[in-house]
């Protein structure tokens, strides 16, 4: 090599980007969590609208269920109440809180 192609490698060498660009990374990283993040609101979305329809669906049924195991009266609050702990209970588990919590569940 002639000293005139040492300094243009050197001279080019000094332009070339870096071999990792931290603003891209991180552009890239904050892309794919907001895409992610977004998957997730809408599973839960569709399975909350699921959960409305089959307590909407099942209140009748579990308002007798209710009313027959607590001997007759009638407690409407009772329903309710174990409708939104479950529907709570599968949102969380929809959501991760299962494996979060080690029941077993793995990727």
């Amino acid at each position: 090599m002639t000293q005139s192609d040492t300094l243009l490698d050197r001279l080019w060498a000094s332009d070339a980007p870096p071999a990792r660009d931290p603003a891209f990374v991180i552009a890239v990283m904050e892309r794919t969590a907001r895409a992610s993040a977004a998957r997730e609101w809408l599973n839960l979305g569709l399975a909350t609208l699921a959960g409305g329809a089959l307590a909407w669906a099942g209140a009748p049924i579990l308002s007798d269920v209710a009313s027959r195991a607590t001997g007759g009266l009638d407690s409407p609050q009772l329903v309710m109440a174990s409708v939104i702990v479950a529907s709570l209970a599968g949102l969380y588990a929809l959501a991760g809180g299962a494996r979060e919590l080690g029941f077993g569940l793995r990727d």
